[in-house]
């Protein structure tokens, strides 16, 4: 029996026995409830983010805003999360628009690090919350 085999065999082995363990299946089956609770708590925010205008007047905005400054805005989806993009003042700023169970969250970040979060009306103006980010 080569080494690989032998490896294979004792990868199922550790597997089987994991899935005859039923505390570790109940803890399995709770936290796959558990995500899909969320998810559909979560959905209507980020039906409402992606279908609604307020993405697309934010993302205006802070183009608008930006443009006196010379600086270049640049949007991305990550499946349910908008984040917008600009570099000035020697640093790379995101601004990231999360859906949560319990509505959208902007966090700012500066480089890699996080340096605030506030909640976020998506039925009111996408200026404000343009001008925070890229007045900061």
């Amino acid at each position: 029996m080569s080494f690989l085999d032998n490896l294979e065999n004792n990868l199922k082995a550790l597997e089987s026995r994991e899935e005859q363990d039923p505390a570790a299946v109940a803890r399995a089956r709770d936290a796959r409830k558990a995500e899909r609770a969320e998810a559909v708590r979560r959905a209507p925010f980020e039906q409402a983010l992606k279908s609604g205008s307020f993405a697309g007047n934010l993302i205006a905005a802070c183009r608008k805003a930006g443009h006196p400054r010379r600086i270049l805005v640049r949007p991305v989806w990550l499946d349910s999360v908008l984040r917008l993009e600009g570099r000035w003042d020697d640093v790379e700023h995101r601004l990231e628009l999360h859906p949560t169970g319990d509505g959208v969250r902007a966090l700012f970040f500066q480089g890699d690090k996080q340096t605030s979060s506030e909640a976020v009306d998506l039925e009111g103006p996408a200026d404000a919350l343009a001008d925070g980010w890229v007045g900061r």
